[in-house]
């Protein structure tokens, strides 16, 4: 490693050496202080020095001022005129200045505050007789004494830098080499984590591989069962509804045969009722007046197989009523066979005294008919009749 200029191995010393050199403040009429600008004794915020005022000695601070100052009523063009003014007051421990404006403080406890503040500068009386006034002395013998002063800082600023730089240099290699062992140890360390990623993640691929070929025989195994269980289940299934199936077309192939037992069994009827007694053939002609009237037709009946009674002086409720002119059936045989015959819910028919309405009772509800004794009213209905629910 190598450093293009040597100041930038200059120790703090070294530097202050340099400033004192580059701004000499020995004097009064060549200090720093001298100069309206901030930056002739400032060129950093915290630059620092002394120089000699008036006799007295004052210590410099850049950025910083003390507390208690009061603004003095002079108007102060440089430092070095806010110096002279606190140097002439005995009581004057420390002073500001801040282009033009002078502020001394006669507190000996005051405090020092920054540095913080650009274009101020903190001056401080040490009570010490600056070497280097005016006051003491000739000026060829100043000037003599500030050379070999300049001198001996220069010399020892040249030794003091080049035991600097050994000890940047010496520093430097040592830095280089511990990165070096610390790189090393670092790409070793990575490497070594590097290679134990790898393992775990071969391992990891194994467990995952491993594991996807155990959930996959499980998932085979489990649709297997599902899909035997589901063909179990099917099969029965199958079996219970082809087994009700079969009851149910057993029970209404009998049923059908069993209508059609009763259907011949009502035309082999019909065809005896149509040879039937002459009292029927009686029943067929009686009118409505002499069906409960004469009474020449017989008490029981059949028409075409279906057998009624005959109940005189009772009136029928809770029925549904369907009521037709006599003028349509001119007997109660004529309503039977039309509006009662083959029709399963009516119970038979009724009529009253007046002989001008047949009645047809429909079934209503699971109650059934009710009769009242009334004399005025008459019916006929089915033997044996049954409700359909």
């Amino acid at each position: 490693m190598h450093f293009s200029s040597a100041a930038l191995l200059l120790t703090p010393s070294i530097i202050g050496a340099l400033a004192a050199d580059q701004a000499p403040l020995t004097s009064d009429n060549g200090s720093c202080l001298s100069s309206p600008s901030y930056k002739s004794c400032c060129p950093t915020q915290n630059s620092s020095g002394e120089g000699g005022i008036s006799g007295s000695t004052f210590e410099y601070t850049c950025g910083s001022w003390p507390s208690a100052a009061v603004k003095h009523a002079d108007k102060s063009l440089t430092p070095a005129h806010c110096a002279e003014i606190c140097a002439r007051d005995p009581q004057c421990v420390a002073g500001a200045w801040s282009s033009g404006a002078c502020y001394i403080t006669k507190d000996p406890a005051y405090k020092r505050f920054g540095p913080g503040v650009q274009s101020i500068i903190l001056l401080v009386k040490t009570d010490d007789a600056f070497e280097g006034s005016t006051s003491g002395g000739s000026g060829r013998q100043n000037a003599a004494e500030c050379e070999r002063e300049k001198d001996a800082i220069q010399s020892q600023m040249a030794s003091q830098c080049d035991i600097e730089k050994q000890k940047l240099q010496t520093g430097c290699k040592d830095d280089v080499r511990t990165a070096e062992e610390s790189c090393n140890q670092e790409k070793t360390a990575l490497e070594t984590k590097a290679a134990t990623l790898a393992r775990e993640k071969t391992l990891c691929e194994a467990d995952k591989a491993r594991e996807l070929t155990v959930a996959k025989a499980q998932c085979d195994a489990d649709r297997s069962r599902e899909l035997t269980d589901a063909r179990t289940q099917c099969d029965a299934e199958k079996s219970r509804e082809l087994t009700d199936a079969k009851t149910q077309c057993d029970a209404l192939k009998s049923a059908i045969e069993k209508q059609l037992q009763q259907c011949q069994n009502q035309q082999d009827q019909g065809k005896n009722n149509q040879q039937g007694s002459p009292q029927e053939a009686e029943c067929k002609t009686t009118s409505w007046q002499a069906m409960c009237g004469s009474r020449q037709c017989a008490d029981r009946f059949s028409i075409e197989g279906v057998e009624y009674e005959r109940r005189c002086g009772v009136a029928t409720t809770n029925t549904r009523q369907k009521v037709i002119s006599t003028a349509v059936y001119r007997t109660p045989w004529d309503c039977l066979k039309s509006e009662c015959n083959g029709v399963p819910n009516c119970m038979g028919i009724g009529w009253t005294n007046a002989f001008n309405l047949c009645h047809v009772h429909l079934h209503a509800n699971t109650v059934g008919k009710v009769l009242k004794p009334v004399g005025s009213h008459h019916a006929l209905f089915k033997v044996d009749w049954k409700q359909p629910f």
